[in-house]
């Protein structure tokens, strides 16, 4: 479509403001949306901006929809004494309709009356209800350690050609593989550049961005994925090399032009000391990516039953079960909460939506 005259940019922002939301812009969100497109300056970002104002909560209240807990359904309670009963009935057949987990599906646990709403969720002690929640999913009182508590214990010892998403059903392979084209799309690598994934597991991803002549490092508390992507790495002959290390680790050393997770990031307990982490190891212009994330605005369908704060424990029965078995810390982010996380240490947020699969919306954070 070509480039756009910079001259008229900040006429054309404006006009968006007044034609779209109504109102004057505001200077922050002004600034951003300004800056955004400088960069490149090319119409395409001015249909970015348009997609996102219509999409915007903001947009949709002018039209007077009623969008918000009105509309969100009845739904069934589960107890948190069932939790084992259901990671039994889970497990015995992998939750497979018409099993006795049928009792469970579709059912969510009730916020305990200890809980206090109230705290500022980027405090301590809202970070501590979190984990007294934790304990009473995994049904022991424990210390969380990643190092142990987020192993995978799946037999990874299978051929190179079935690794990870392509080991899976035609159904769910898909919805990794449209995630995976997502990510590549929106990361703008090119050869010679740095990458680094977090929560690689078995490295489908990094092994396509080695491919393409990136330079990839991933970080991963499991042994048994790291060993999986030395063999991809291997077989494939390219730049990729895993870690043994936590999130905010950074073994290689030096800067990447693109940090990014998939379906990783909500297994992050220390989720701010890892943000706070970003802007050191990325190279100027580098970018994080995130996709296959529990992250939804906070009145999203069905998102205040499985997620009713800003960030937490989900509390789907599905996911009850599965860290009653695995020990998995497994969180939910409303996007306004995320995104404020990630303001705090300087990033603005764009949002790229995958319109054939949920679990391939990109959320992009850049400085």
């Amino acid at each position: 479509m070509g480039e756009i005259d910079k001259r008229d940019v900040s006429e054309l922002l404006t006009r968006l403001y007044k034609g779209i939301l109504n109102r004057e812009p505001d200077l922050e969100g002004f600034k951003v949306n300004y800056e955004y497109i400088m960069k490149s300056r090319k119409w395409e970002d001015i249909e970015v901006i348009i997609r996102t104002f219509v999409c915007s909560q903001e947009f949709r209240l002018l039209r007077g929809e009623q969008i918000y807990e009105r509309q969100q359904p009845a739904v069934d309670y589960m107890s948190w004494d069932d939790i084992g009963r259901a990671s039994d009935a889970w497990l015995a057949a992998n939750g497979a309709p018409g099993s006795a987990y049928d009792e469970f599906r579709g059912k969510y646990l009730p916020l305990p009356d200890w809980f206090d709403s109230s705290l500022d969720p980027f405090s301590s002690e809202y970070a501590g209800q979190q984990d007294r929640l934790w304990h009473l999913m995994v049904g022991e009182q424990k210390i969380y350690d990643a190092k142990t508590a987020e192993l995978t214990m799946d037999d990874l010892s299978g051929p190179i050609a079935h690794a990870g998403l392509y080991g899976s059903s035609s159904q769910i392979a898909s919805h990794h593989i449209i995630a995976l084209g997502n990510i590549i799309k929106h990361s703008n690598i090119k050869r010679g550049d740095r990458v680094l994934e977090y929560g690689a597991g078995r490295g489908d991803i990094a092994v396509n961005f080695a491919r393409l002549g990136a330079e990839v490092h991933t970080i991963d508390v499991d042994p048994n994925f790291c060993d999986v992507i030395n063999r991809q790495a291997s077989f494939f002959g390219v730049s990729l090399t895993p870690h043994l290390a936590e999130f905010g680790e950074n073994p290689a050393g030096g800067q990447y032009n693109l940090i990014y997770f998939h379906e990783a990031f909500h297994h992050a307990r220390n989720f701010q000391k890892l943000i706070a982490s970003f802007r050191g190891n990325l190279a100027p212009g580098g970018k994080v990516l995130m996709a296959g994330e529990p992250i939804n605005p906070k009145y999203a369908y069905l998102w205040p039953f499985s997620c009713p704060y800003p960030w937490g424990i989900r509390l789907e029965a599905e996911v009850a079960a599965i860290v009653r078995y695995r020990g998995w810390y497994e969180l939910g982010f409303t996007q306004e909460f995320l995104v404020e996380a990630f303001a705090r240490h300087g990033f603005s947020h764009r949002v790229h939506p995958a319109d054939i699969s949920s679990y391939a919306t990109v959320h992009e954070f850049w400085p």
